[in-house]
């Protein structure tokens, strides 16, 4: 079990380059500034766009989906947000990964979480009127959500790979995207979502115009690595130090972070030189949890850490998992009034899992379990606390196993105290039980025993 409880000096961010976490490998990352992102709107309600921001121009400065909006030109009536970028030079098969990159504002009156449409007709770049009624197809799982206080700035950042191959492989020359409230949420009320800066020549900041990241040209390497916890929420923040093991040769890699439900948050590739290191921040900003993956074409050594900046500032690190199993154990879980224990299990995999938890006493003895789903791809963070809360206090061991034997995952828990402010941190990997087989509950498509949650 490894503890580390961090001093920060008062100036934000801090911790982080205080433990050497700068960017300074080679990135395969392209960015592309949106050539036009505004407001279309249709203010008589028949479907059809009549006003529109007046871009290129000074203003406005932040745009935002809306409903029953009465304004000027690109504010009156349902309003939505289109943005566009110049994909012409770009080929299918350069594009590894793409992710569109939004910095958000929460103004005072906005309430409505934001849905995006992937524009599937050929644009120019300019906005008009009919962008409105384009046509276009829901991204699942796509969704801005209006959070933090007013005027507290975010970012939100969604996955367009699919969407941007398919525009590449049809021959477009603009990738388009469109934020949508519930637009039948009322008849009367004027009500909007989260907002976001435009292409105006006045923006806020012009790095926090809409944006298009691409990892370009990867080619998945032998090498898998696995990170069963990231988290950046509440003032939390996780880097990660890679090492190339080889003594000759350099090595490419790709990071990727998922959310719980199995989303791609984010993702980045990079080259390592022979015998090369380096440590950067994962996925900042998106005030998310969820789980890391690295592939390399090379072997790595690795680890996380996940911390906290505010104060008392702590911090824990996490090993990297090479192999996941179908069986593990965490040596060591207590429950009591000073201490809890949380479970964080990912599932690499790219179909759904179940698993079960037990804790087993110091004599031994199996006290309780309980069946947890997890997502292809996606991950849980179980409280012991909550997961047996019928237990009471609790120290002895947990053992989680797959319910199907073909089936693997990676683990990882952290301890915190409760009763004093909070600064002790610290966790410890979960290791392969030595057992040849896991139990085998069926196909894993249905809920494979009672009592599962």
């Amino acid at each position: 079990m490894r503890f580390v409880r961090l001093f920060c000096l008062a100036v934000a961010g801090c911790c982080i380059s205080f433990w050497g976490f700068g960017a300074s490998f080679s990135r395969a990352d392209m960015i592309i500034k949106a050539a036009v992102a505004g407001n279309v709107a249709d203010s008589d309600r028949n479907g059809f766009g009549d006003n529109h921001n007046p871009l290129p121009g000074g203003a406005p400065l932040l745009m935002s989906a809306a409903i029953n909006e009465s304004g000027g030109d690109g504010s009156r009536g349902t309003v939505r947000m289109q943005m566009e970028w110049d994909i012409s030079g770009l080929t299918p098969g350069q594009v590894s990964a793409a992710f569109i990159v939004l910095h958000t504002v929460k103004g005072t009156v906005d309430s409505l979480d934001t849905f995006f449409y992937h524009g599937t007709g050929e644009q120019d770049g300019v906005l008009t009127d009919r962008d409105f009624e384009s046509p276009a197809e829901i991204v699942n799982g796509a969704r801005m959500v209006v959070r933090g206080t007013t005027g507290q700035s975010g970012l939100f950042q969604l996955d367009v790979t699919e969407q941007l191959r398919a525009d590449l492989a049809a021959g477009r020359h603009f990738f388009s995207l469109q934020g949508r409230v519930d637009e039948k949420r009322s008849a009367t009320e004027y009500l909007r979502g989260l907002q976001v800066c435009t292409t105006a020549r006045r923006c806020l900041i012009e790095e926090w115009q809409p944006r298009l990241k691409i990892v370009t040209s990867y080619t998945p390497g032998r090498y898998n690595y696995y990170l069963p916890l990231y988290s950046t929420v509440a003032g939390a923040w996780t880097g990660l130090g890679l090492a190339n093991r080889d003594r000759d040769l350099p090595t490419s890699f790709m990071v990727e972070v998922f959310s719980p439900r199995g989303d791609r948050l984010d993702a980045i590739s990079g080259i390592l030189p022979k015998r090369g290191q380096d440590a950067f921040p994962v996925a900042k900003g998106l005030d998310l949890t969820g789980w890391v993956k690295v592939n390399s074409s090379r072997p790595l050594s690795g680890l996380a850490f996940v911390g906290r900046l505010q104060e008392p500032a702590v911090m824990a690190d996490i090993p990297f998992v090479s192999e996941p199993q179908k069986c593990l154990l965490i040596p060591h879980a207590v429950v009591d009034k000073d201490w809890n224990t949380q479970v964080c299990v990912c599932n690499p995999q790219a179909e759904e899992t179940w698993v079960r938890l037990e804790f087993v006493n110091r004599a031994g003895n199996s006290r309780g379990q309980k069946l947890k789903h997890l997502p292809p791809r996606g991950s849980g963070i179980f409280s012991l606390r909550e997961l047996f809360p019928e237990l009471g206090q609790m120290e002895g061991r947990i053992e989680i196993r797959t319910e199907r034997s073909d089936q693997k995952v990676a683990a990882f828990a952290i301890y915190h105290d409760l009763d004093g402010d909070g600064s002790y941190f610290a966790g410890i990997s979960a290791d392969a039980c030595g057992e040849e087989t896991a139990l085998d509950g069926g196909s894993g498509t249905d809920n494979p025993v009672g009592g599962a949650e």
